[in-house]
């Protein structure tokens, strides 16, 4: 019996120290370098890629309907959108895995205008490893990722001194 309990020990000791080395994922995200393109497609069926937006600071931020803290924050977003540079600067909300009508329905609902991308199949959250609705990530007009804060925006103010970090 304790023979049978060492065997399974050895053998879950073996899975976790393959996944240590094996499944971590393959993404660039990291501080300091170059963040990972993407394309997407917004509620018009558009394409829109990091790429597209270089020249530009970029302010991404990943959400979903089902999160209340998201929905807490879209009126601050939508107030920074209206005031913001546009010319300097690109705001692009990132839905994750919602179907385009009901995403549509709610910017509709709450008349938010703010651009829209859908992330149905979650390629983008794989790729920037997002594990938390709202994620925001920040990314210079050179196109390096700058900064990234987990959790909703309080008001306009706290994304505004967030983006003065990076502009410096």
């Amino acid at each position: 019996m304790k023979a049978k309990g060492l065997i399974i020990l050895v053998i879950l000791a073996a899975l976790l120290m393959s996944c240590f080395t094996g499944c971590q994922s393959s993404s660039s995200l990291e501080i300091g370098k170059s963040a990972p393109d993407f394309n997407l497609k917004d509620l018009n069926g558009q394409s829109i890629s990091l790429r597209s937006l270089h020249g530009k600071y970029v302010i991404i931020n990943y959400w979903s309907t089902s999160c209340s803290p998201c929905v807490s924050e879209m009126p601050h977003m939508q107030e920074f959108f209206d005031e913001m540079d546009k010319d300097k600067i690109a705001l692009l909300m990132i839905n994750g895995g919602e179907s385009e009508d009901a995403v549509k329905r709610f910017f509709n609902d709450n008349n938010f205008t703010m651009p829209v991308l859908l992330d149905s199949k979650y390629s983008f959250a794989e790729k920037y490893n997002i594990r938390y609705f709202p994620t925001t990530y920040f990314v210079d007009p050179d196109g390096v990722f700058r900064l990234s804060v987990v959790g909703a925006f309080k008001d306009k103010g706290a994304l505004e001194r967030k983006l003065a970090e990076i502009m410096q």
